[in-house]
């Protein structure tokens, strides 16, 4: 997706990532040219025992057993609405989208929290990748 916006600025457009910190991770910048702002600072913490579980679930669990997939899908799951939630509740990060009066939106179709932030912000234009 970055290089998305890397090909969009580099034809002279203005790009805006939007990356939040949901996941602890601040010192990664995965565009070279777009500009690149970190709104969302509000990192979800869990308990070092739940990350292993996420670590266990996602790389060691055997994929051919029904009953681990659905517990490692219901796993992820709860991760990515705690973070979703996390977003949608930052007033601030979603008045600062707002205020930037975007022509087009673009979320990660593997998360829909994208496209609840985008519609949170009036913007329907919006594609997914």
């Amino acid at each position: 997706m970055s290089k998305f916006g890397d090909v969009l600025q580099e034809n002279g457009h203005q790009v805006i990532v939007y990356q939040p910190d949901h996941d602890g991770i601040r010192n990664h910048n995965p565009s070279k040219a777009a500009h690149y702002t970190r709104i969302n600072n509000k990192t979800v913490l869990y308990p070092i025992e739940t990350e292993k579980q996420f670590l266990k679930h996602m790389w060691e669990e055997r994929a051919d057993d029904l009953i681990i997939t659905a517990r490692t899908m219901e796993f992820v799951e709860g991760i990515f609405i705690d973070a979703c939630k996390n977003q949608l509740d930052d007033v601030e990060a979603l008045e600062y989208l707002k205020s930037q009066n975007f022509d087009l939106g673009i979320a990660e179709s593997f998360d829909n929290c994208g496209f609840g932030i985008l519609h949170a912000i009036g913007l329907r234009k919006i594609i997914s990748k």
